[in-house]
């Protein structure tokens, strides 16, 4: 066993969570741990076999195979059940259907994390072995099956491929959300990165190779194990490492026009400002600023001023300017948000009229799905990029499926700002006259 393995084997918690790159041993090491539940054989940690217990897998037909393949691989031999055996196509099978059953009465069953939530209700279960998250619903019934035997729950997994904020805000609890959220009692944390060390069966050129196949999204999370893989389902897949940029690509840019855009959310993280430049018929979010909770149109204003200032640029650049609609509940009764945001940029740039107008964005009944599906195109055509600088927008581009408000407020800015562009019906040309720009 690697050192990193051998961590995991020797840690005396109940509960524990193995989180780790890829190709590190994760599954060996869930495997080499059921097989000495079942046998009562733990090196590290003494007690008769377990009689009854799960393997919980993201795709029952599809994974099942794969992880009887681990498990083949570290078979004690002479304990399987005579009824009992290992089919390398259909994995693990006994009296024609899936499980293992030994010789001293022990049975261990395949279960679904991602199917019907029903099939994990009812039993009482000695230990439970979940390869890579399942969902919410699942996991919160599967602790429940552990609880009357005291039972153990081992957890292997890469946080990728799958929406894990949830297991996240579980394991490591939430202060900002109200009320905050504590973390999960009990539970030790294992990780294992892709290191030559740790890959002793492998040699470092090798680990090495793969590390460089990353995409420099991922690297993190497949090297490391690290928090936040691109979630399944997510809204703007066309969303890819190939639309964010750098600075010297907007510098390139002759662009014809300057836009400031927000979206005016109340609350931590809601209230987003962005800056658009565009050469007509390319964009690039160059930058975003997000106000802090309680903040007021003035201080808005400045914040917005200083995003241009930090390219160089004033408010007279500004070619157009969106807002959301929203009443200003947080700021005065009887006006919008856009007014005083408006009025507030007029009074800290020393103008006696406003520089520019905020005008509203098209908000009509289908216009939210209708621009973000045109958001999508423009991605997938090479027409839309996000800087690096915009690390919240970049957040709500990975993980956004559709529903979640807290990422909607960065993509709800960006939409504001080219929603004359992205609601223009083919072959119209509906952007307002501009002057020449070069940044």
């Amino acid at each position: 066993m690697s050192p990193g393995q051998e961590r995991f084997h020797r840690h005396p918690a109940r509960y524990r969570r193995l989180q780790s790159g890829n190709q590190v041993g994760k599954s060996y090491a869930g495997a080499a741990e059921a097989w000495w539940a079942m046998t009562g054989t733990h090196p590290f940690q003494p007690a008769p076999p377990a009689l009854l217990g799960w393997i919980v897998l993201p795709d029952l037909q599809g994974d099942w195979p794969k992880v009887s393949s681990k498990l083949h691989a570290l078979q004690p031999p002479g304990i399987l059940a005579p009824r009992c055996h290992y089919d390398g196509v259909r994995g693990y099978m006994s009296g024609g259907q899936r499980c293992i059953e030994l010789v001293n009465g022990a049975v261990c069953y395949p279960k679904s994390g991602t199917q019907d939530a029903l099939a994990l209700e009812g039993a009482t279960i000695d230990w439970c072995w979940v390869d890579e998250p399942p969902k919410r619903t699942h996991w919160l019934t599967l602790s429940q099956r552990t609880a009357v035997k005291d039972g153990k729950i081992w957890l292997t997994f890469t946080p990728i491929g799958r929406p894990v904020g949830w297991l996240r805000e579980y394991f490591d609890g939430n202060r900002d959300a109200n009320p905050p959220v504590p973390p999960a009692p009990g539970w030790a944390e294992i990780r294992i990165r892709l290191t030559p060390e740790n890959c002793p069966h492998r040699s470092p050129a090798n680990v090495a190779a793969q590390i460089a196949q990353m995409s420099p999204w991922e690297v993190r999370q497949r090297r490391d194990g690290d928090w936040e893989g691109l979630t399944e389902s997510r809204r703007f897949v066309s969303f890819t490492e190939g639309c964010v940029v750098d600075d010297a690509f907007c510098a390139a840019m002759k662009a014809t026009e300057i836009r400031l855009s927000w979206d005016h959310g109340e609350g931590t993280n809601n209230q987003v400002c962005h800056l658009l430049i565009g050469d007509g018929r390319r964009w690039i979010v160059a930058d975003e600023v997000i106000s802090e909770k309680g903040s007021t149109p003035s201080m808005d204003a400045r914040l917005s001023i200083g995003l241009l200032t930090r390219w160089g640029l004033t408010v007279d650049h500004v070619t157009a300017a969106y807002g959301d609609t929203n009443s200003a509940g947080k700021a005065g009764s009887g006006s919008s948000v856009n007014a005083l945001l408006e009025a507030a940029i007029t009074d800290l740039s020393r103008r006696s009229v406003p520089p520019f107008e905020i005008r509203r964005p098209n908000k009509r009944a289908g216009s939210v799905a209708a621009g973000e599906r045109a958001m999508n195109s423009l991605l997938r055509e090479g027409r839309l990029f996000v800087t690096l600088r915009c690390t919240s927008l970049i957040h709500s581009l990975q993980h956004y499926t559709g529903s979640e408000q807290d990422l909607k407020h960065p993509i709800d800015s960006v939409r504001y700002g080219l929603s004359d562009v992205l609601l223009s019906p083919p072959g119209s040309d509906k952007l307002p006259p501009t002057r020449l720009l070069v940044v």
